[in-house]
């Protein structure tokens, strides 16, 4: 899709959206970032001569993530105190972040999730679509809803956190919501602070200003926030818990389980304790 926009219409979420598609088809952490040394090297061109005032290519990276980072996920502690805060001083966002934890949704079909795709009395939600902010062919940059990923179609069912956060969102809906329709879509589940719709740089700015007002009194500070990292934390917390891979892989949307080994086979210091802890019992149960 990039290669049938004009150079001064690129924005920087048309490069992450771009990296997001290399990533979760499989690509290496080192090919996307190929392409942000190539494309960077284009933009920074074109700010020479002044065709363009930014270079959109400038942080476009944040929502990837790579070995070479050293957090992959929040741990635990970081996730138990940072929700506990939110749950205290940001309402709004505590249950944004604890849905996304608990679904793993990409933020584009968290965006696009409507009350129609919410089944409270069984305890579904159906992902079938997106909501994506960028430009189609000859039309303005804007919200467009699109199949999902790989196109495929996923039932999500509902953690007891997710449905405390759904239901509490479904009773104050009538109080709290904006009109919104986007290609036949209405009734939008979740919004910025601000009633727009959202993408991944407004979401991404919410979380961050949550963030560093949490780091002014956390006790496990956070360095780096994403979406894309509270949908690593989701994962990251099943494969810690043994979910069954396959399951897993569903439930993220992968279209294989190369990406998803890279969750399922991550080993940080609170799941080795677990483990080690998990050995040492067993070994006193098979002496008695």
């Amino acid at each position: 899709m990039l290669g049938h926009m004009k150079l001064v219409d690129i924005k920087k979420t048309n490069i992450s959206y771009f990296y997001q598609g290399l990533q979760e088809n499989g690509k290496s952490y080192g090919t996307v970032t190929f392409y942000q040394k190539l494309f960077s090297s284009i933009f920074n061109m074109a700010l020479d001569n002044g065709i363009i005032r930014n270079n959109p290519t400038k942080r476009a990276l944040d929502v990837i993530e790579g070995s070479h980072k050293r957090k992959e996920s929040l741990t635990k502690k970081q996730q138990e105190e940072f929700l506990s805060y939110l749950y205290k001083q940001d309402r709004d966002m505590y249950r944004k972040v604890a849905f996304l934890i608990g679904t793993m949704c990409r933020i584009s079909e968290f965006a696009g999730l409507t009350w129609e795709d919410i089944d409270m009395k069984n305890r579904i939600i159906t992902v079938d679509h997106q909501l994506l902010y960028k430009k189609f062919d000859g039309e303005k940059t804007g919200y467009h809803i699109t199949p999902t990923k790989n196109t495929h179609t996923r039932k999500i069912p509902m953690t007891e956190e997710v449905y405390k956060v759904l239901r509490e969102l479904h009773n104050y809906y009538f109080i709290l919501h904006t009109e919104h329709c986007v290609d036949g879509k209405k009734d939008f589940v979740f919004t910025c602070k601000s009633g727009n719709l959202l993408n991944v740089a407004s979401f991404d700015y919410e979380l961050k200003k949550a963030v560093e007002k949490y780091n002014e009194t956390a006790e496990y500070e956070i360095e780096s926030i994403s979406a894309h990292i509270l949908r690593h934390t989701g994962c990251t917390r099943d494969a810690e818990d043994g979910m069954d891979i396959k399951v897993l892989q569903y439930l993220m949307g992968h279209s294989n389980t190369q990406i998803t080994n890279n969750f399922y086979n991550h080993v940080n210091e609170d799941r080795a304790a677990d483990e080690v802890a998990n050995v040492v019992e067993r070994r006193k149960n098979k002496a008695l």
